[in-house]
């Protein structure tokens, strides 16, 4: 049996808003079902069977995380989850979908997970789980100081960590930062998702879009940025990127 996250008094009072969009009734109201039933956190879930009404709605509305489906008329979840995309790089999206052939996609929209129809309590619950999981550390982040200048990143916003002589860059989804930190108390102030690849590039596996032997592409608006992976990095890096990526997909 799938379990329920266990979560503090905090998230028991935690209201999100959810958008699911299925041009299909009986999908809306099997994952909407599901969604009640989740246990103390409670979704404020907004249904649309029109993709275009969900397009325009995103321009003013917030929603914590989307459920979309890949196969709908006029406009598809794929390209719905694009368009998302250009206002929000971190915002989790859930594809419900009754194809595989449509993962090598999904996987570059950076998704948070796809789950196949017909949709199951099993099958839903644990990417619950990790939304969960992954909002929760949302405020986590790097603090540091820059020409007497205090600073604070969310984890969350930063991209890759990149060394320019003695200083780092901070290449983050608002912009890049410099630092005079050294690479290693960095690595001690970072979690798990950054992983360092070369003696001169940390990553966060949360923008991976591509991983190869000898490089790694990410995800930064429009630019995908090429980071090598050096050979002394190279077995220990990746063992910790597929594992970052089993998470996080």
């Amino acid at each position: 049996m799938t379990k329920v996250l266990e979560v503090t008094k905090t998230e028991r009072r935690m209201k999100m808003k959810v958008a699911l969009c299925d041009d299909e009734p009986i999908w809306t109201q099997q994952v909407e079902e599901i969604l009640e039933s989740y246990g103390p956190v409670h979704f404020d879930v907004e249904i649309y069977y029109d993709p275009q009404k969900l397009l325009l709605a995103i321009k003013e509305t917030s929603y914590d995380f989307f459920f979309l489906d890949i196969e709908m008329p006029g406009l598809s979840g794929l390209d719905l989850a694009r368009e998302i995309r250009k206002n929000n790089s971190l915002v989790p999206i859930i594809f419900l979908t009754s194809y595989k052939e449509y993962m090598p996609e999904v996987f570059a929209l950076q998704t948070f997970d796809y789950v196949m129809k017909p949709v199951t309590k099993e099958a839903i619950f644990p990417v619950l789980n990790r939304i969960m999981n992954y909002l929760q550390v949302q405020e986590k982040g790097l603090h540091f100081s820059y020409k007497k200048i205090d600073y604070f990143i969310e984890f969350r916003k930063i991209i890759y960590f990149e060394k320019d002589k003695r200083s780092v860059l901070i290449n983050t989804t608002e912009g890049q930062y410099t630092t005079i930190l050294k690479t290693d108390e960095l690595m001690k102030r970072l979690d798990k998702r950054f992983v360092r690849v070369h003696n001169s590039y940390i990553i966060n596996c949360f923008f991976i879009s591509k991983l190869e032997n000898e490089a790694v592409w990410l995800r930064q608006q429009d630019e995908s940025p090429i980071i090598p992976v050096s050979r002394n990095y190279s077995k220990s890096a990746r063992a910790e990127i597929v594992q970052q990526l089993k998470e996080i997909m």
